[in-house]
């Protein structure tokens, strides 16, 4: 210690790593969320669902999802659990529900096959060809046009598959789960595609690292929510006929809407003048395009490119335009249907980085007390409701910001209207210090009487 104090190198450089120790404190960081890849006609179908309004359809010749491999699904020899909800359309002698297939030694898989009269769910690893388990229920009378949830749990050396809550089959054994270079596939075997679902998919979720049930439990009544040990997560939903499977698998809880500003239309990426931040404003007139630049702040992890996904949606006010959303019905804002619609401007084109303005909004700094946060510009978007951090990572403590473009298309006249960004399946952020709030401008008719005389004055 005296050595210490005498070099004043020593001495400096100690306290920098205590000065940089204090201002970077240890936050997790949520990876991006999978991306979700249609086969054939599989889509999203809002004649049948579960839960949300909507469900994921495969016909059974052709059709099935997948995602690459990711080492989410390295198991080892820790607990999981991948459940779901399934409704039958067709029953054939093999239906594959999920796999995760090299080759026939290298695979684990599970599906609802033909035992008799009735059908049994199977659950199978193996390794270079050596079983690792294979445990499958003696049969159940599966019907077709009705949902079932299904549960695949590994609890210690304790596997079991639950069949509406009820416990069906279970094999003991220390196993360590193969570490498979292959990508996860729902409704179809992993290496040959084979043995396709006939039915629809709703709440396929993956945990990592959680046995969610131990013992015979009561089924789901609502959508899942995500946590730290969900890894996978596809609620399904989306507009019929939608080939788009979205990943909700990340916190929600991450982001913040935090600021706001209505700006001016601009046939570009770019916008025009701006008007007071975080203050109600006054619409064009109708048909005339405007813009909203809306800053969604970062909050308890790190936010990698490309692992938020979310919607923007719109309501008439009740009252105020308040964080609880007391009083007002939001619905996502689309290019083809709503009273204010998304704008399309030609030169522009959606999705693309939007380009960066200085009277952007700002977020007053959340860590340092002056200032402001770290902004990251994303995109401009005009059409897709789907609007995602695509442009860069957004850090603990930073703020990433989006550009809407927005137009009266059918509006009601002087009537004020509130703005809010929610995750993709619809479920709200974890918080909101603001409100996007804008009245729509009022038209004037006036009514003449009488004979009215219009005389030219020509000034010299």
């Amino acid at each position: 210690m005296l050595r210490l104090q005498k070099n004043k190198k020593i001495i400096n450089i100690t306290i920098w790593i205590l000065f940089f120790a204090l201002l970077s404190p240890t936050h997790n960081v949520f990876a991006a969320t999978k991306t979700i890849t249609p086969v054939g006609n599989a889509q999203i179908d809002t004649a049948q669902s579960k839960f949300g309004g909507a469900s994921g359809l495969l016909d059974g010749t052709g059709d099935y999802i997948y995602t690459a491999d990711n080492n989410d699904w390295n198991f080892g020899t820790g607990n999981f659990t991948i459940d779901f909800w399934v409704r039958f359309n067709a029953l054939n002698t093999y239906n594959y529900l999920f796999s995760q297939r090299v080759n026939s030694s290298n695979f684990f898989d599970f599906n609802l096959f033909q035992n008799g009269s009735n059908f049994g769910f199977q659950f199978s690893g193996y390794d270079n060809n050596n079983m690792l388990w294979n445990f499958y229920d003696n049969g159940s009378a599966i019907v077709v046009n009705t949902w079932y949830h299904v549960a695949v749990v590994r609890n210690g050396t304790d596997w079991r598959i639950y069949l509406n809550g009820t416990s069906m089959s279970y094999q003991t054994g220390s196993f360590t789960a193969p570490d498979l270079a292959a990508p996860f596939v729902i409704g179809a075997r992993g290496d040959d595609f084979a043995n396709q679902l006939n039915g629809w998919i709703d709440e396929f979720r993956i945990t990592k690292g959680v046995a969610r049930w131990t013992t015979n439990f009561t089924p789901p009544t609502s959508e899942y929510t995500t946590d730290s040990n969900t890894v996978l997560l596809l609620h399904m939903n989306g507009t019929d006929a939608s080939t788009t499977f979205i990943d909700d698998s990340i916190p929600p809880s991450t982001l913040t809407q935090s600021s706001y500003k209505w700006f001016a239309n601009d046939n570009s990426t770019g916008v025009g003048r701006g008007t007071i931040m975080n203050q109600p404003a006054t619409s064009p007139s109708q048909g005339t395009p405007f813009r909203l630049r809306l800053l969604l702040h970062g909050g308890a992890a790190d936010i990698a490119q490309n692992a938020t996904t979310s919607l923007l949606q719109f309501a008439q006010k009740s009252g105020t335009c308040d964080t609880s959303f007391t009083g007002e019905s939001y619905t996502n804002v689309s290019s083809t249907t709503g009273a204010i619609r998304y704008y399309n401007n030609a030169s522009a084109t959606d999705g693309a980085a939007l380009t960066a303005n200085y009277e952007d909004p700002r977020h007053a700094s959340s860590t340092l007390g002056i200032g402001h946060d770290t902004v990251r510009n994303q995109i401009y978007s005009e059409g897709n409701n789907n609007f995602s951090n695509s442009q860069s990572a957004i850090a603990v403590g930073e703020d990433g910001l989006w550009d809407f473009s927005l137009v009266d298309y059918s509006a009601l006249q002087n009537t004020s209207y509130c703005f809010r960004a929610v995750q993709a399946g619809g479920g709200t952020l974890s918080s909101y210090e603001v409100i996007p709030e804008i009245k729509t401008a009022q038209t004037w008719k006036i009514k003449l009487h009488g004979n009215i005389k219009l005389r030219t004055i020509k000034f010299k």
